[in-house]
């Protein structure tokens, strides 16, 4: 069980070693798309997502890290979700993937 963990702290080892701003994105947020919704809840390092589409609702929790503009959203069983934080105001933000498409243009969270 400890090596587990020491290995949930080593994908966080980079990110911890520059000035993190977890807290200003701490809350309940929530962002519509066509086919449903997502709502995403950060509260101190840890999250969870959960959508509501029309094909599959699901939800997965874990730990998140912000450093600089990307985020880094990652689950004990090993999956990440890292993507660049575009703050528009306190209320709302959007989260795109990295590496995404040029074209897309991520999700977009309001503050619930």
């Amino acid at each position: 069980m400890q090596e587990e963990n020491q290995t949930d702290d080593d994908q966080f080892a980079a990110l911890r070693s520059t000035e993190s701003n977890v807290s200003s994105l701490d809350g309940i947020w929530r962002a519509k798309r066509p086919n449903g919704e997502i709502e995403l809840s950060l509260n101190k390092g840890e999250f969870q997502w959960a959508y509501d589409l029309k094909d599959s609702d699901e939800s997965f929790d874990g730990k998140y890290e912000i450093t600089g503009d990307m985020m880094l959203l990652a689950t004990e069983q090993g999956s990440q979700m890292v993507g660049k934080v575009t703050h528009h105001d306190q209320d709302h933000f959007t989260f795109r993937l990295l590496g995404a498409n040029e074209s897309d243009p991520g999700v977009n969270f309001q503050r619930r």
